[in-house]
């Protein structure tokens, strides 16, 4: 779900060929040895007796979540391998209602919503400490229809979902048993391995069972906390002959306390003994402990069992197994293994098993559009339904009053039909589909209430805030804050010039049939202080092309451009559209799809030719190569475009209907870096307008707060989860919708008195009826009176809220129950009306498409925060697909299948309101602040609209942070500086084993995090107050950063990052180094530049100490270990 490196201590993964050294630190995981197969399996789907004998087995799979209990849904994994390939076989229980429920098709769609497979394999262990070499890992999702999702990580270039693994995947589903058999194989060359070097290496393999219905996610072996934490995954060392343990049953009673464990130790070397130790600790009775010694003939293998007497453990108690097998002296470990569990739950499944009515007939009701879509499914209930063809459908509103009395017909099941309603009146409706030849008619229930904030203006202004400037026109010159553009004949850019520099080689061209661009002429048909119009036109023989380029003055320009029928009606061939960028502004870059985590950022492709092209990141999700986000440029200026999907592309395919052209291309030529995109990739005659909608946005989008470098430093910006919210990550409002906590918030930033005892206890009686179940009411109250309103006081400069996970709102909303079909596009569905437990604060209902009726809703509520002086967080907001052709840019493919839309303007409007609001709406005396999180989805043209940025939710661990986020990843996604927001990271240090560990991350953090001006969450790190006691924030303190043209400092390791204060005479040296190794570096200081003559090195953390400088250079020479951090006074 959410989020590798190098651990800076980590186990010793050289082992010797017998076995592993009974010294070695074992894995988070677990160990395991095995020795390669003698017959490899066939990869067929199907487990034959005998076929994976000698492989590692573990039967169970473990929760990754609360205690990390065994799952009652059983199943089996195994890993063997030979010196081609690795093998892997997972036996896992399937629902009980013979469905696969599976529907991705594509490969690396989105396969973790289907039940599914996961595996992750880290080979390269033996590389982590040193950071050098090849530091890959890998993933793969898969389901029981054969489609896989797989992607390869690297911590420096980052994810590569480009990477396809050559893997041999088959299934089985024996629906009798329900059990789904997958069995799987890839070759080593595909991880790097060469043959004959397998044996004697290790790897980190884990393998977990994706459950749906409930969602859990199971492993083998334990795994706590985020799977692309490589050093979580048990450690397989691959062998010559050591032994390997199967786990074949763990008894049928297991969840009832009674463990009844039977395994096999096969040995496929020579003869020698074994020693088991099992333990079971158990948290209401004594530990449970067996020890054996086993012999093990060679080549052969042997038993080991162990029952739990009954009634020996109680069915509710928590137990954890432990079980070890080492050689008989104590010096191989073949095997390390843990297993929590506790008493089954009631219900293994939620799946539906039999005749569904309720899936039978569905609907939709959308409030703003004033219809009602009816879905008929007669499938869902039985051979003889299957045969009717048509249905009444029936609305009654108030009264008994008829709204709707129509009849509804297909050909085949399942039917979909839309009925226009109007705008009916408030109150309680029932609709009543009978089906023809149907016992019974299926009655469904909504109801309307029109809220006061539809249609609502909040954040909708034509005024021009700053730090902003007017759109200004000049002939065929347009200008905006930091940005000069100049227009071509179509709209298009000739030039845009960015802090001063130009980043265009050449004008922006159309080109048809792969000629020569057309030429065309239009002119400003509108000018404002807001915005300005250009519309212009084309003609070719092939194709009139008009455009209107609508530029906002926070510079993003909106191309609407139609194709329509040409001059002489003939074929067109082909038609691109060229932006050719300088090359040596553009070292950076970032391409987004609609997911995160895996968008590529940092430097650049390298090379000349074509470099990149969008097939190189595929997402099964679309249809095609698509990617809706584009950026490129350098840590202070660049140029993106984007769109919401390929809606009036032409798109080229193989004979299957497959997409076989890159839709985007980076080539680079001669000192020229050009971005084309593929609009019409096959010859097609236009006989019809089509119109193509995309973006240009040239950044900096807005200048940096004055104070920008204080707020998060010397001026606290705090951050509160709304704890005082009846749902935890979606709630717009606080408990009952009732905002006097929030106004008593108000009073306290602002020094007046807070409510009395009896205005707490009544507004306690009034939210928190005692019908809730009593811990969730207590802790409920306690976080709304504690964590939220406790947490205010005088002097909090600046304060924002969890306002919204992006896609999400709480299903207790009055709101989401009459417009959750109109938000969500998904069929109409008893919602919760207000939480009772604690599982209800997680209930909510998707909002993906940020449909206009929901920017309305949210944009009123924002407001209500935003007038106590308290700003809006929003969680998650990478570009989400979205599938409902009416309230979207979605539409229909020839296939009949939805292409979605990435919502990118959509976005845009929804974060340029609320951000108006903070602007607008906010008291003077208590500053709200706007956060977005956006980790590795840095999208200009909405995330403009904030204030602070909020990035690396990923790759926690104890790792150096150098060796997770390189520094080229930190300036092309993280730094806010192409937004013009605050830079904000979570990065953070989790699962260290020793304080000294702990302590070198942090530090780590603050060093490679403050070279670049980022902040972090959490507890601000002791050495930033170095730098703000030096006077970092102050008017009076320059700052040099090292991307800067002329920054007055040269490293002899470019590795040696480093962020230079100059205040008066003094300056302040922040360095963090990504080189891994200790090294001596040499810094040289431009005096010239600086304007002074230093004569003293100092470090700022050990008094006395000093590095000789030789005046003559201006040089230095620093000592720094590997992943080093170091602050230094100079004088």
């Amino acid at each position: 779900m959410q989020k590798a490196s190098w651990l800076h201590v980590t186990v010793a993964l050289l082992i010797a060929v017998g076995g592993a050294r009974a010294g070695d630190v074992p894995a988070i995981g677990g160990i395991a040895t095995v020795a390669a197969f003698r017959r490899a399996p066939v990869v067929d789907g199907k487990i034959a007796p005998g076929e994976w004998d000698g492989a590692v087995r573990v039967t169970g799979f473990q929760s990754i979540g609360g205690h990390g209990e065994l799952d009652a849904r059983t199943g089996s994994a195994f890993f063997g391998f030979t010196e081609d390939a690795l093998y892997l076989a997972v036996v896992s229980e399937m629902p009980p209602d013979g469905k696969l429920h599976a529907g991705q098709l594509n490969r690396d769609s989105d396969v973790i919503w289907d039940e599914g497979i996961e595996v992750w394999l880290d080979p390269n262990r033996a590389n982590r400490k040193s950071a050098r070499g090849d530091l890959t890992f890998y993933q793969l999702i898969a389901n029981p229809i054969g489609t896989i999702y797989d992607v390869a990580f690297h911590p420096k270039t980052g994810p590569n979902t480009g990477w396809n693994g050559n893997w041999q995947f088959k299934n089985s589903v024996d629906h009798a048993k329900h059990l789904w058999t997958a069995e799987l194989s890839l070759p080593w060359s595909d991880l790097g391995w060469k043959k004959g070097e397998v044996v004697g290496r290790s790897m980190g393999v884990l393998i977990a069972r994706n459950y749906k219905m409930p969602w859990v996610q199971c492993t083998w072996f334990p795994v706590r906390g985020a799977f692309v934490d490589w050093y979580r995954y048990a450690e397989m060392r691959l062998t010559k002959d050591a032994p390997s343990v199967q786990i074949a049953s763990l008894g049928e009673k297991v969840h009832a306390g009674e463990l009844a464990l039977r395994a096999t130790i096969a040995n496929p070397g020579p003869a020698r003994r074994a020693k088991v130790r099992l333990a079971i600790k158990t948290s209401d009775m004594p530990e449970l402990n067996d020890e054996k010694t086993i012999e093990l003939p060679a080549n052969g293998s042997a038993s080991y069992a162990y029952d739990v007497p009954s009634g020996r453990l109680h069915e509710t108690a928590q137990h954890a197994l432990s079980l070890a097998v080492t050689s008989a002296d104590g010096k191989e470990t073949w095997l390390s293994y843990s297993l929590p569990w506790s008493q089954a739950p009631a219900k293994k499944w939620e799946y539906r098993i039999g005749a569904d009515p309720e899936a039978a007939v569905r609907f939709a009701y959308y409030p703003s559009y004033k219809f009602v879509r009816v879905f008929v499914d007669t499938r869902e209930l039985s051979k003889e339904a299957e045969a009717a063809r048509s249905a009444k459908v029936v609305i009654a509103g108030p009264g008994g009053k008829e709204v709707l009395n129509q009849t509804m017909a297909w050909e085949k099941p399942p039917a979909t039909q839309e009925f226009q309603v109007g705008d009916i009146p408030d109150g309680d409706y029932t609709l009543t589909v009978t089906i023809d030849g149907w016992k019974e008619p299926f009655v469904r229930s909504f109801k309307r209430v029109h809220f006061p904030w539809e249609g609502n203006k909040l954040g909708v202004t034509d005024a021009v805030l700053p730090p902003f400037e007017p759109v200004k026109v000049s002939v065929r010159r347009l200008s905006v804050v930091l940005r000069e553009h100049r227009v071509g004949g179509l709209g298009l850019w000739d030039q845009v010039r960015s802090l001063g520099r130009d980043l265009l080689a050449d004008s922006m061209e159309l080109v048809a049939d792969g000629r020569r661009p057309l030429r065309g002429s239009g002119r400003f048909v509108e000018t404002r202080p807001n915005a300005a119009v250009y519309e212009g036109k084309a003609e070719h023989p092939a194709v009139t092309v008009a455009t209107r380029c609508t530029t906002e003055y926070d510079g993003c320009m909106r191309v609407e451009m139609t194709l329509a029928p040409g001059t002489a009606k003939q074929e067109l061939k082909s038609l691109w559209l060229d932006i050719p960028l300088v090359d040596r502004e553009m070292p950076l870059w970032h391409v987004t799809s609609t997911t995160l985590r895996v968008n590529p950022a940092g430097e650049t492709p390298k090379g000349e030719g074509v470099v990149w092209d969008s097939s190189k990141f595929p997402d099964g999700n679309w249809y095609g190569n698509f990617k809706c986000y584009l950026w490129l440029g350098g840590a202070e200026r660049g140029l993106c475009w984007f769109a919401d999907n390929d809606a009036g592309w032409v798109l080229s395919t193989d004979e299957k209907g497959v997409p076989n052209a890159p839709c985007q291309q980076l080539f680079r030529r001669r000192g020229t870096l050009t971005l084309r995109v593929n609009l019409v990739q096959k010859p097609v005659v236009i006989t019809e307008p089509r119109t193509i909608v995309f973006g240009l946005m040239a950044s900096p989008a807005k200048p940096m707060k004055p104070n920008w470098r204080r707020i998060g430093v010397t001026e606290e910006s705090r951050f509160n989860m709304c704890y005082c919210a009846p749902a935890t990550y979606c709630a717009k409002t606080p408990w009952g919708g009732d905002f006097s906590i929030a106004d008593w918030a108000y009073q306290k930033r602002t020094g007046k008195p807070g409510p009395d005892k009896a205005t707490l206890d009544a507004w306690v009686q009034r939210h928190f009826p005692k019908d809730m179940e009593p811990k969730f009411r207590e802790g409920a109250i306690q976080l709304a009176l504690g964590p939220f309103l406790g947490s205010f006081g005088p002097k909090q400069k600046y304060y924002k809220m969890y306002f919204e996970e992006f896609h999400t709102t709480a299903q207790v909303h009055p709101e989401s129950h009459v417009f959750q079909s109109e938000w969500s596009g998904g069929w109409h569905a008893k919602l919760l009306e207000r939480p009772t437990v604690e599982a209800h604060k997680m209930w909510g209902i998707g909002c993906a498409g940020i449909v206009p009726s929901y920017r309305d809703f949210a944009c009123h509520y924002a407001a209500e925060w935003v007038k106590r002086g308290i700003g809006c967080y929003f969680d998650n907001a990478f570009p989400t697909r979205a599938y409902d052709p009416l309230t979207t840019t979605a539409y229909r493919l020839p296939n009949g299948r939805i292409q979605p839309t990435a919502g990118m303007w959509a976005r845009r409007d929804y974060l340029r309101r609320v951000w108006v609001i903070h602007q607008t709406l906010a008291p003077k005396d208590a500053t709200p602040i706007m956060m977005i999180h956006m980790t590795n989805t840095h999208i200009i043209p909405y995330m403009v609209w904030n204030d602070e940025n909020l990035d690396l939710e990923w790759k926690y661990g104890p790792e150096p942070q150098q060796s997770k986020y390189p520094h080229d990843l930190l300036r092309a996604e993280a730094l806010g500086r192409q937004s013009g927001n605050i830079p904000v990271v979570i990065a953070n240090v989790q699962d260290a084993k020793t304080k000294e560990e702990a302590d070198f991350a942090h530090r780590t953090r603050f060093g490679a995090m403050f070279v670049h001006e980022i902040r972090w969450f959490g507890p601000p790190e002791p050495l930033a107050k170095l730098a703000a006691d030096f006077g970092y924030g102050q008017d009076d303190c320059r700052v040099w950063n090292y991307w800067d043209e002329g920054y007055p400092l040269t490293a002899s390791d470019p590795e040696a990052k480093s962020l230079l204060l100059q205040r008066g005479a003094a300056l302040m040296l922040i360095i963090a180094t990504w080189n891994p190794k200790p090294t001596e570096v040499t810094f040289s200081l431009d005096t010239r530049a600086l304007k002074l003559r230093p004569t003293t090195v100092l470090n700022q953390e050990k008094k006395g100490e000093t590095f000789p400088l030789d005046p003559r250079r201006a040089a230095f020479t620093v000592p720094l270990e590997g992943y080093g951090v170091r602050i230094l006074r100079i004088e």
